[in-house]
């Protein structure tokens, strides 16, 4: 989805765009309930928050330690403000790839936020190697230490049942529109409770896997194919098509997007221009 918003801002939102930041948070909570709790594959949440950050910026890709550079984010329909930080993920890799089509962009990253505890958590696995992948003997058994602890923890699929609250995903996008600097977020904001009430799975799971189903869609229908820029036959990314038609399918799919226009000059402008008009 943020792929798709990458792409769709662009599109139709800006003359020259100057940073994309995917970003990612939530106000979910269970009642109650004492210490860290997986929303997600908890072996891939351990990837992600273990290896190196990728960041994207003037024309390549570096990386940067997991939680760095932490920044406060400020999340719409009552979620509120979090703290995100860099998470390795594939948009960045997926950004670069396709800067030639995004109008200039000349950086992207990938923040996540995961709270203080989370992140804690986090570092006490890695002091003591239980986010490892390379097995081990423990007595006459050979088992990998992150193995061991996707298998302890509750599972993720049923636990995630009892959040309450609302998860945000989204891509944030900074650049020039009519030579004023314009900030925009494009974000899905999803329900806990009416997840598990329409689809008997829990947030995460339902916000991730909408987009794969528009996208079968769109893919069946031949709404996606050779795109201008490479009418090659391949793999593309969704930064690579026109966006408006996963865009057009959204709400359809009880999955609606939504647009804020964040503080810029531009927001300014605008709201100034709004208010005069000419006498007579």
């Amino acid at each position: 989805m943020a792929d798709y918003f990458v792409r769709y801002a662009a599109d139709h939102f800006f003359d020259e765009v100057e940073e994309i930041g995917v970003r990612d948070g939530s106000n979910l909570e269970i009642p109650g309930w004492k210490g860290i709790a997986f929303g997600f594959s908890i072996w891939t949440t351990i990837e992600e928050c273990t290896n190196a950050a990728i960041v994207w910026e003037d024309g390549d890709w570096h990386t940067v330690e997991p939680f760095s550079e932490l920044e406060d984010f400020w999340l719409p329909e009552g979620i509120g403000t979090v703290e995100v930080g860099h998470v390795e993920h594939e948009e960045v890799i997926q950004i670069g790839r396709y800067a030639h089509l995004l109008k200039g962009v000349k950086k992207a990253t990938f923040k996540y936020a995961l709270g203080d505890e989370f992140m804690e958590a986090i570092e006490v696995f890695k002091s003591i190697n239980m986010h490892k992948t390379e097995k081990i003997k423990v007595g006459d058994v050979m088992v990998a230490p992150r193995d061991v602890l996707a298998a302890a923890a509750p599972d993720p699929n049923e636990i995630g049942k009892r959040y309450v609250g609302k998860t945000a995903a989204g891509t944030w996008v900074r650049g020039r529109k009519d030579g004023l600097v314009r900030e925009i977020y494009l974000y899905q904001i999803a329900d806990n409770r009416e997840c598990v009430e329409k689809y008997d799975c829990q947030v995460v799971q339902a916000q991730t896997g909408f987009t794969p189903a528009i996208t079968l869609e769109l893919l069946a229908s031949g709404k996606l194919g050779s795109h201008p820029g490479d009418p090659a036959a391949g793999v593309h990314n969704p930064e690579a098509f026109c966006a408006d038609d996963y865009v057009g399918l959204m709400e359809p799919y009880g999955f609606p997007g939504g647009l804020l226009e964040m503080p810029s000059e531009y927001k300014s402008y605008k709201a100034v221009t709004a208010l005069t008009e000419p006498l007579g």
